[in-house]
């Protein structure tokens, strides 16, 4: 955790809640996008099928994610 166990940001909160939350968070966003008839791997890269960008999940995923973990305050290092 940095090297330094004082670190505000290397406490067990931070590093053990933010890990949890940013796991529940993507899997749940991953579930919902599945739901949806848009998730197809195969068809990603076809142009004009943005209905299917699977991308687009991971990237809703991480903004999530760290918008929960700034409002819980368990923000941790990368």
């Amino acid at each position: 955790m940095f090297g330094t166990i004082e670190s505000p940001l290397a406490q067990p909160r931070h590093v053990l809640g933010g890990q949890v939350i940013s796991a529940l968070v993507g899997v749940g966003i991953t579930k919902l996008f599945k739901l949806s008839g848009a998730w197809q791997v195969d068809e990603v890269t076809r142009e004009g099928e943005l209905g299917r960008v699977v991308w687009l999940s991971g990237a809703v995923g991480f903004g999530l994610a760290f918008l929960v973990m700034q409002v819980t305050g368990t923000v941790h290092p990368p």
